[in-house]
């Protein structure tokens, strides 16, 4: 495989091994066309573009990728995680965990801001974790705390009160006040306090293996705008659409299914970008952006496989291909009665034909998935049960299960015919091409698939994480740490979409979250991703490769503009861009 390009010739082919990235054929290649005695200005905007737009611009309500990259713009954490996928400070300074890892200590800086000029303090990291534990908290993430002392029985309480409000055995107001009195016996245990302005101390009950990286890397949110908006008065906050951070990038506005902007932080403690604007357009449908891009439109964006070959030789844009901590699905929503059946799960893996999506969609530049995980992260088992592609092997077990033709064709059983309505994001291609190619594969051994194409943020919100869906074609990416719990632990709150639930697998999360030696982890890990290959409460689909165009007028001072492995998101690193003085009226199509 070759790529040419006018500025750098860049392949970024990353492994993970003990949680690092090793990249090999990486780096700048020849920059010989770029200006050698230009330096870096001050100035212009960066065009990025995406087919979805944001949904809340608050870091801890934050449930889809979109947002999350915008809101890593705005918003700073505890540590922060570079391309390399290693952990450095960030409004922490520094952190010490006690011998038998039930408490961690960070010390934080004392030079930060929030956007508004006002002083970051410890009470404001308190305050968004407390905030992500009140009782009418909404947001995903609730998961990542309950070995917090006293989090999980208080977790457990929440949900009893819950379940009797819904029985009638009390009234709403009893609910609330309940619930109130529950949080308050909580924060009283302390399992967060702050010493002083900058000192931070977690307790937990039992040790926490991913808690430095999936608990510490959630940005923090300003207690003192916030204070009286906790739970879902948050939600319907103005700061969720006109945010105030602290990071090196301020919000500057946003029209909805249009762009979301921010301007360059020029008081930030760590760096100030060089670029004045970073400007995000909605693109609904993934081939308008790329006509952006190719044009110049747009200075970043993302291609489809299968426009691969077209853009390979456009000769303003430096073209990326990198592994990523991603995966594909096809998922059912386990509570329906057509996928109560591991039987007829098992027989709609052999009837989908993953090896026609990697060949069709990706021209090879993805892998088929079989269980949950990504290949390039050291978790990964690929011992696991495989469905080859086997429609005769389907229709046996249809029939086994009792699903017999109807007059049409299609099959019945119990009188319920075996039809459904599998739905995807809209301007996606890959998933809109997936969703046809399952629709044609699944009527070849008797199932009606209606196919219905959402916008992004609707897809997420009112589909997703309502579960108001019987099929669905979405994506993961995955952490940096292999933990799991808020997509398949009984308990693990919003992300479990499909309501999956095995006690075994609930099991060997809790105790991939206990030990901190990698091998030992990684033997539970392997476990777990066996049983969900044969549970099979998703149809895992590919792993596919990212494939990103940058136009040639940007440049950096660092190894080389690329994304991190376990991200989509192409400008992680964008405040330490540039743009040369010739080229600050906007992309360039003759570099």
């Amino acid at each position: 495989m070759s790529m040419n390009s006018s500025h750098w010739k860049l392949l970024l082919v990353a492994m993970i091994s003990l949680g690092l990235l090793v990249a090999g054929g990486c780096g700048p290649a020849d920059d010989s066309t770029a200006t050698d005695d230009v330096t870096p200005a001050e100035s212009k905007v960066l065009l990025t573009g995406s087919i979805g737009d944001a949904s809340y611009l608050n870091p801890i309500l934050t449930s889809d990728t979109t947002t999350g990259t915008f809101t890593g713009y705005i918003f700073e954490a505890l540590v922060r995680v570079d391309g390399q996928v290693n952990v450095h400070p960030a409004l922490a300074t520094d952190w010490t965990v006690s011998d038998d890892e039930l408490v961690w200590t960070f010390n934080l800086r004392d030079d930060v801001t929030w956007h508004d000029g006002e002083p970051f303090t410890s009470r404001d990291v308190k305050f968004t974790y407390d905030s992500i534990l009140h009782p009418t908290y909404t947001g995903p993430r609730q998961g990542n705390f309950n070995r917090l002392i006293g989090a999980s029985a208080y977790l457990q309480e929440l949900a009893s009160i819950t379940a009797k409000a819904k029985a009638e055995e009390i009234t709403e107001t009893e609910e609330s006040e309940m619930k109130m009195e529950a949080y308050e016996d909580w924060l009283a245990l302390e399992a967060i306090s702050t010493p002083d302005d900058y000192t931070v101390v977690f307790r937990l009950f039992e040790p926490f293996a991913p808690f430095l990286t999936s608990s510490t890397g959630l940005g923090i949110v300003p207690e003192h705008i916030l204070r009286d908006a906790q739970g879902l008065e948050m939600r319907d906050h103005d700061f969720s659409r006109n945010p105030i951070g602290t990071g090196p990038w301020m919000f500057n506005d946003w029209r909805s299914g249009e762009y979301i902007s921010v301007v360059r932080n020029p008081n930030h403690w760590r760096v100030v970008p060089q670029i004045d604007e970073l400007v995000m357009k909605i693109i609904p449908d993934a081939s308008t952006l790329e006509v952006a891009l190719e044009s110049a439109e747009l200075d970043v964006g993302p291609i489809q496989h299968e426009s691969y070959d077209q853009f390979v030789d456009v000769p303003h844009l430096d073209i990326i291909v990198h592994d990523r901590f991603v995966y594909t699905y096809f998922g059912m929503n386990l509570t329906h009665p057509l996928f109560e059946d591991k039987t007829v799960r098992h027989a709609l893996a052999h009837a989908i034909n993953k090896q026609e999506m990697v060949d069709e969609i990706f021209q090879g530049l993805a892998l088929p998935a079989h269980s949950h995980g990504a290949p390039t992260r050291w978790d990964y088992n690929p011992d696991v049960a495989i469905y080859d592609y086997d429609p005769d092997r389907a229709r046996e077990l249809l029939a086994e299960a009792g699903w017999v033709a109807g007059s049409d064709g299609i099959l019945e059983k119990d009188g319920m015919r075996f039809s459904f309505t599998l739905q995807t994001n809209q301007g996606n291609r890959a998933r809109e091409t997936s969703a046809v190619i399952i629709q044609e594969n699944l009527s070849a051994v008797g199932i009606e698939v209606h196919l219905q194409l959402v916008e992004w943020s609707t897809f997420v919100n009112t589909v997703l994480l309502a579960r108001e869906f019987e099929a669905c074609i979405v994506g993961w990416s995955l952490g940096v740490d292999p933990d799991a719990f808020s997509i398949w632990h009984t308990d693990g709150g919003a992300y479990n979409f499909v309501t999956y639930s095995n006690p075994r697998v609930d099991e060997l999360i809790e105790l991939g979250r206990e030990v901190s030696d990698q091998d030992e982890r990684s033997v539970f890990y392997a476990e777990m991703q066996a049983i969900l290959a044969e549970d099979l409460p998703y149809v895992f689909l590919f792993f596919p490769d990212g494939i990103q165009g940058l136009n040639a007028r940007l440049r950096t001072d660092g190894e080389f503009m690329g994304s991190p492995v376990h991200s989509a998101e192409m400008t992680w690193n964008a405040y330490e861009w540039w743009i040369p003085d010739e080229y600050r009226e906007g992309p360039i199509l003759n570099p």
